[in-house]
This record gives structure tokens, sequence and C-alpha cells, in this order.
């Protein structure tokens, strides 16, 4: 048997546990189990909170069905910037306010900066982005303390400079799912003077609440979506994730009327290091093999992963000419690949690619793919390093190996 136990908790208030038990497994919650059942201990301390506001408050009626309808809308889609749209939309429009603004955390430039906006914009001089180390910003301390912050007339010009500020308050709420910071929702309100509005603060923390659930499933969703898009082992695109991509890829050139090409490459030698060495220094040589494909081609370009020894390669802008010479560039930049327990053996990679173009060879996702592997298996039979394109005539069109 295994138990689990998650306290139920909404803004310091202990509201319960919510404990479960499981069996018949080694690991009776393993690591995505426990995740959901997290996200179901949160869900029920939002509706446990809910439930409490609505018995105290008979006013509230109207309030929580229009909070309930927000909770619904965002559960139809895991788009985070449109739910953080939606969000401070709703929040200017449910609790009557002038502005609305979502801070996310920023790694590149230690800071906080707004990714969505609702309602007016009091001050076209308000801060974008606010770095981490300004510690006395109300929107820094409800992130770092992870609490509410009530912004008055005396400090709202940190988020409203000049005279658009004037008879403006605002509260900085942290979304918070599981003590994981997830943003915070800044509300500005025109009150000059005179006590804080009863239950403002609470509604806004609900409201807060509801999108923290909705914006973790949407980057629960997001990480669940490049697993299954990803190859375990070298972390590129998988065969159906290129399909998929290639597909789009396709109706975007039609409109635009620009060529692309499909390379499908092997590997050449890389099956030979496996039967020497054993598959468990293939899988670990495989990841290396695929960061210098990666390198040898251009930033723009979409490498994935194939069967075996094989991989694809998405060629930008590029008709059946200008993708040999890439592809010729492409071989000679994955030439500087060295490893040296292969080097001890005088074992060397090289790169056979065939090269199907769009639109002269085909002008559908399946076809294309087809014809590519055709001119690979055209590419193998002239010896490693070789490139073929499609429907080269008598070996024509076949270079030499690099």
């Amino acid at each position: 048997l295994g138990l689990v136990a998650v306290p139920l908790v909404s803004h310091g208030e202990f509201l319960g546990v919510l404990a479960g038990v499981g069996a018949g497994r080694p690991w009776a919650f393993d690591p995505p189990l426990l995740r959901a059942f997290q996200a179901v201990a949160a869900e029920t301390s939002h509706a446990v909170t809910s439930a409490r506001l609505l018995q105290r408050e008979r006013d509230s009626y109207r309030f929580l069905d229009r909070l309930r309808e927000v909770g619904r809308a965002f559960a139809t889609t895991f788009d985070g910037p449109r739910i953080k749209h939606t969000l401070c939309e709703h929040a200017v429009s449910l609790l009557a306010g002038e502005s609305a603004l979502f801070w996310d955390a920023d790694a590149q430039t230690k800071s906080l900066r707004v990714l969505a906006q609702g309602g007016s914009d009091p001050s076209a001089d308000a801060p974008r982005h606010v770095p981490t180390e300004n510690a006395a910003h109300p929107v820094v301390r409800a992130w770092a303390e992870k609490t509410l912050v009530l912004v008055d007339e005396a400090e709202i010009r940190t988020l409203y400079p000049g005279d658009a500020a004037r008879g403006l308050r605002a509260i900085a709420a942290p979304l918070l799912f599981q003590d994981e910071q997830i943003g915070v929702l800044t509300f500005a309100f025109r009150s000059p003077g005179g006590p804080w509005p009863a239950e403002l603060a609470g509604r806004l923390s609900l409201l807060a609440d509801t999108a923290a659930v909705a914006l973790h499933n949407s980057r629960l969703m997001k990480i669940i979506e490049q697993q299954t898009e990803r190859d375990g082992v070298t972390g590129l695109y998988n065969q159906g994730a290129i399909v998929k991509r290639l597909e789009s890829e396709l109706k975007r050139a039609e409109r635009s009327g620009l060529p692309l090409s499909v390379a499908h490459v092997r590997i050449d030698g890389l099956d030979e290091a496996v039967r020497r060495f054993g598959v468990p220094y293939g899988d670990a040589l495989l990841p290396k093999v695929a960061a210098q494909l990666v390198r040898a081609t251009r930033s723009v370009n979409i490498v994935g992963r194939g069967k075996g020894d094989r991989f694809w390669i998405l060629v930008f802008d590029a008709d059946k000419p200008t993708a040999q010479r890439a592809a010729e560039a492409i071989a000679k930049n994955f030439a500087a690949f060295r490893d040296t327990r292969l080097e001890a053996t005088g074992l060397r990679f090289s790169l056979t690619l065939g090269l199907a173009a769009y639109p002269e060879d085909a002008f559908d996702t399946a076809s294309l793919l087809s014809r590519a592997e055709e001119a690979l298996d055209d590419a193998a039979r002239g010896g490693p390093g070789s490139i073929a394109l499609w429907g080269a005539l008598a070996g024509a069109d076949v270079a030499e190996p690099l």
C-alpha cells in the first residue's frame, strides 16, 4: 500500500487534507499520478474556498457565478498567452477596475516583465519591466514573498508614474500553484481616499487562483506535447513531429511561393560503431552525433530523428540547386565530428544525403518524404558521403563523396 496526503490550503487558511491510497504497484503514486493528485487538491482548495465565501456572503452570488464562467472559459484552452490576456480582461470587468497587468519572470534580463494587459493604460510611461533586485517594488515583493501587496496612493507611482496615477490604488496578487510561482497580477482601480473596498483583495485572489490552475495546466500540457514530439535519445523532433511540421511549412510555402527542400540523412559508420562497441555506447554517442548535425546546418533549418541511423532536415527557402549546396556544406561541417574511441579504431563518420524539393518534386508531405527516401537510396549506391537529388537520371545528379 502507498499513502499520499496533500494539505488543502488557500491564502494561509487551512481547509483540510486530501488523502489517497494506492496499491498493486511498486510505486503506488508515480510522478505523473502525484502531479495529477496535487492538481486535484488545488482544485478542491479553490472549490472549498469559493463555497465558504458563498456561505458568508449572500451578495457574492453574482460574482461567483461569473467566476465559474471564467473558470470554464480557462478550461477550454491550453494557450498560455490567451489565458493571461483573458485574465486581465476579466479582472477589469469583474471587479470594475481601471487596468490589469500580468507579470512573469524573465530569466535572461533578471526582471519581471508585463506579458498581457487588460483595460486602459493609465500612463504611457508605466514600466513594462522591473529588475528583480528592486526588492521594494510591489510587484517584486508579491513575487518574492508570495503574498498580496496593497499599493496605496503613496506608492502607486511605482506602477503608474505621472499625473495619471492620481486617485489610483492597486493590488499585486501572486499566482501560485502548490507554491510554484506562475506570475503576478496587478489590478488598478479608482478609489480616492477612504478605506479599501471590502472583499476586493479576496475576490482578486480567487480570480488569480483560477488562472493559476489554468496556467499550470497549460505549462504541463506544453511539456507533455514536447515530450511526445521529441526523440527520447537525441532530443530532436521525432518522425511524427517532422511530418506535422512539414505539413504546416508546405502550406506556408504554397502561400508565399518560396521553395522548400527535405534532406533524408544517413550517418555513415554509426551502425558499424554499434556493432563494435555495443548498443549502450551507441545510445551514448547518438546525442553527440545529433548535436553535431544541428551545428552543421543553418539555425533556421529543422533537424529531426528518423529510424536507426537516419535523420531528417527541413531546408527552408531552398530549391534543388540551393539544397544541394546546403547539403554539401552540412556534410563538410559534420566531418568535424570527433570521438576518441572511434579515432582509436580508425572509424570516421560521414553523411549520405538524399534530397527532394517542393514544388519541383512533389506538392504533398507524403510524396516529398517518400522521394527524399528514394534519393537517399540512390545516394547510398554511390557510397558513403554521397549526395543525390530525387529524379537523378543515370546518376548524373549524384555528387561524389566529399
